[in-house]
């Protein structure tokens, strides 16, 4: 919405509505702004482990960076309708561009909604909602393979088994808002005391395990 605003305003300018090769410069500006926006957006968002995710940004910043490409093509071309500016090689191939440019990135943003929606589910199976921290199933197979890499290369390994004390009395006496809040208290603890080659998990209720690697 910005840039038809910007794109309106620009244009009551006697120097630019009379000019089709400013015009060119300035939607060719506004076009890889708007592109290299949002590959930069696509890039802040890679926390997320998504595949997909790098060949959008790629995308998008080699189509606008060929989008300027315009520019200079425009100058050495005049727009007079008896030239044979259509007939241009390079103009042919930016249209092509642009083409396959749509068609892939459709195909890419469909791959990348259905990688977060699998991503999404798995999360859901293997990390505990209440405290963030991996669930039941996720520490076994966390420890299974820390078992794998010991017995490849050998290291010492311990495992620890937390259950907290009274911790009925505490939601019987507070509340369970107030029993979660101590869970997720433990878990941040536990998780800011260990280091990353370790694993922590909550197998249930107030029980956690917390496998420490090399230790």
């Amino acid at each position: 919405f910005g840039g038809a605003l910007i794109w309106l305003a620009v244009c009551r300018i006697p120097a630019v509505s009379q000019s089709m090769e400013v015009r060119v410069l300035i939607s060719s500006f506004m076009v890889t702004s708007y592109t290299w926006a949002a590959a930069y957006e696509f890039w802040r968002g890679r926390s997320e482990p998504l595949v997909s995710r790098w060949p959008a940004i790629f995308m998008l910043f080699a189509h606008g960076s060929l989008f300027l490409l315009r520019t200079p093509l425009y100058t050495m071309m005049p727009w007079i309708p008896d030239t044979q500016v259509f007939e241009s090689v390079w103009l042919t191939v930016l249209s092509f561009e642009a083409l396959l440019f749509t068609i892939a990135i459709a195909f890419i943003l469909l791959a990348m909604a259905k990688e977060r929606t699998e991503l999404l589910h798995k999360t859901a199976a293997l990390v505990d909602p209440l405290t963030g921290i991996p669930n039941r199933r996720a520490f076994l197979e966390g420890a299974d393979a820390m078992s794998q890499r010991i017995d490849a290369d050998p290291r010492p390994a311990a495992v620890l088994l937390a259950d907290l004390d009274h911790f009925k009395t505490i939601n019987d006496s507070y509340g369970h808002a107030l029993g979660d809040r101590v869970l997720r208290l433990f878990a941040e603890t536990a998780g800011a005391k260990i280091s990353p080659a370790d694993l922590l998990g909550r197998l249930g209720g107030e029980e956690f395990a917390i496998a420490l690697y090399d230790v």
